[in-house]
């Protein structure tokens, strides 16, 4: 009976183990989110990664997809970096996923209204961009290495809630396949090497140049690793609770449970069962 009891002791503290690992590596795997919640801190970064932005041109809050949203004007409004990037930032070959709601006015200046982009601008492969392309299709550039998706409507039709889409767009840099989605639905995707990016010029709601975005945008989140097509419905429900935003604990308070779970183990265990700290069994 006792070895029975010690081995569910044992089986409970693995789980708990496991559950700490797990919070972890999905923690670390959520670069930055932006939910602008917080309309005098539009910049502000909801995951635990402290990945703040400062505004640029006067971006305004207004009422997003799920909550508050920003609005961005398309000529020189943006969120940007103090410092220029992110930390863990997907730069070089790392895979990545970029990801928001976007509820667009126009397609922004020469119809390239910017999601979110960071890199070497005017360097091959030195880039990760995110646009629109027009006012029905979709670009992740690389710059001279890019994927376009056509989803087969008209971005800018709509206002309110009906005006929402979510865009994503994801690269494995094992498998090496980049793939784009809109509203949860798989549109373009490709196998692509040579993959590169810096880690300078990150901004929300601009890419290189003039390429600033012109309408609302919600949930904006950046990730490094490329999330599954099950994962990116989720957070496009506004469920980012698997990344450690909201209702899972932080990996260190996970890692203290699983710690007292420890203790508590061995406190329980029958006295007759422990040894002393010269090895020998004691009993009552």
């Amino acid at each position: 009976m006792t070895m029975k009891k010690n081995s569910q002791r044992l089986m409970l503290l693995s789980a708990g183990v496991a559950a700490v690992f797990a919070a972890s590596t999905a923690q670390a795997s959520l670069v930055a989110l932006y939910n602008y919640n917080l309309p005098g801190d539009l910049g502000r970064d909801a995951s635990a990664n402290g990945n703040h932005l400062i505004g640029s041109g006067a971006p305004v809050s207004v009422a997003g997809k799920y909550g508050g949203g920003l609005d961005l004007n398309g000529t020189n409004a943006t969120l940007v970096s103090a410092n220029g990037g992110l930390t863990n930032l997907p730069t070089g070959n790392s895979s990545y996923t970029i990801a928001t709601w976007m509820n667009a006015d126009t397609a922004g200046n020469n119809g390239a209204g910017g999601l979110i982009g960071w890199g070497n601008y005017g360097t091959v492969n030195e880039v990760t961009a995110f646009r629109m392309n027009g006012i029905s299709s979709l670009h992740n550039y690389w710059w001279g290495n890019d994927l376009t998706g056509f989803p087969g409507i008209d971005l800018t039709t709509g206002s309110g809630s009906a005006g929402w889409h979510h865009a994503a767009v994801t690269y494995d840099a094992i498998s090496t396949l980049n793939a784009m989605y809109l509203d949860g639905n798989l549109i373009r995707s490709r196998y692509a090497t040579g993959h590169n990016a810096g880690g300078a010029n990150f901004a929300v709601g601009k890419t290189v140049g003039s390429e600033y975005f012109d309408g609302q945008l919600d949930d904006t989140a950046i990730f490094n690793q490329a999330l599954t097509r099950s994962q990116i419905t989720t957070i496009m429900a506004g469920n980012f609770s698997a990344f450690g935003v909201n209702s899972v604990p932080e990996p260190s308070s996970l890692l203290l449970t699983a710690a007292a779970l420890s203790l508590l183990a061995w406190v329980k265990l029958p006295r007759r069962g422990r040894r002393n700290m010269s090895g020998k069994l004691s009993g009552n």
